[in-house]
């Protein structure tokens, strides 16, 4: 048994019928890695379908001299695919762990989600008990916050984007710096905004004179 005649049609709009067989195949394309094949799949990425296009897919098995019918579906690559794991840099700046996400598909040339607005979801537990992961959200360029010094985390980041499932990152452990003697870094940051007026607030906890840096990153 071999599964053959694998073509491919383009959707020209939503009520564009399923062809039934070889007499009127004339708007559907051969895929000629997929003829006579033995296995149940066809990749079907190498005929560098766009994106946002709706397409038919047709198959049909035979044995010897007989063959089935015609089985198909429609699809769209866009709305169909998942979202694959993106690159995690991890690094100690001043007593800190920040961490950089590297967008999937970042080494393609061609890339489906490049236009989307994808935001990322953190899962990070420290490396002794796993049974303590949170999931939050995170950006890249972003200190971890809340994190205990001279201990051992890992965590692993996902894609976000509504309707579509996303693959996780592999795991990355870093172990946080030992902590720094001298002032707590300052705490219960909160912005207070009306229409376009944007301002930081936060707790002053100490003792004499201090001053405060604040930075940003877009």
């Amino acid at each position: 048994m071999r599964f053959g005649g694998f073509f491919l049609s383009k959707m020209t709009s939503p009520s564009h019928r399923v062809l039934e067989n070889e007499e009127t195949l004339e708007n559907w394309k051969v895929i000629p890695e997929c003829q006579n094949v033995i296995s149940t799949d066809c990749d079907l990425s190498l005929l560098k379908l766009d994106y946002f296009s709706y397409y038919n897919v047709s198959i049909r098995v035979e044995a010897g001299e007989e063959s089935s019918s015609w089985a198909s579906l429609k699809f769209c690559p866009h709305f169909t695919a998942q979202i694959g794991p993106p690159g995690v840099l991890l690094e100690s700046v001043d007593g800190n762990v920040n961490i950089k996400i590297i967008p999937p598909e970042a080494d393609q040339s061609k890339q489906m989600w490049k236009y989307d607005p994808l935001t990322y979801k953190l899962e990070i537990w420290k490396n002794s008990s796993k049974s303590e992961e949170k999931i939050q959200d995170v950006f890249s360029g972003q200190n971890l916050p809340y994190l205990q010094p001279d201990t051992t985390y890992c965590l692993k980041v996902k894609a976000s984007l509504e309707d579509h499932k996303a693959l996780w990152s592999p795991e990355y452990c870093i172990k946080t710096p030992k902590a720094l003697d001298g002032l707590a870094p300052p705490k219960n940051l909160r912005v207070y905004a009306l229409n376009m007026k944007c301002i930081l607030y936060w707790d002053n906890l100490y003792n004499g004179s201090v001053s405060f840096t604040v930075q940003w990153l877009q």
